[in-house]
């Protein structure tokens, strides 16, 4: 190729201000909907056993995942407005 080789770069633009969907209410919409799944099989199956797993992945997994990429995001500065006005993860309540 004249000129060297092509790098191509993508950039991840965050618009927190006009946020649609899920994202109007909750900051981490794919982790609420994965717990409405796995808690629905829990309460199929009816027994302990997946409730003890279930607050394990939830405590231990998933919110650390969550406060690293709120950590992660904290550095656009239209993040503390966003954070303000939506919740973790059920809207009005957590």
């Amino acid at each position: 190729m004249p000129g060297g080789p092509r790098v191509v770069t993508f950039a991840t633009v965050i618009n927190f201000q006009k946020c649609h969907g899920m994202f109007r209410f909750v900051r981490h919409p794919n982790y609420t909907g994965e717990m409405m799944i796995y808690l629905g099989f829990a309460l199929l199956v009816w027994h302990w056993l997946p409730f003890v797993v279930l607050a394990w992945v939830w405590g231990g997994l998933f919110a650390s995942n969550m406060m690293a990429k709120e950590a992660s995001m904290s550095r656009h500065p239209e993040w503390a407005a966003y954070k303000a006005r939506t919740r973790r993860v059920i809207p009005h309540v957590l």
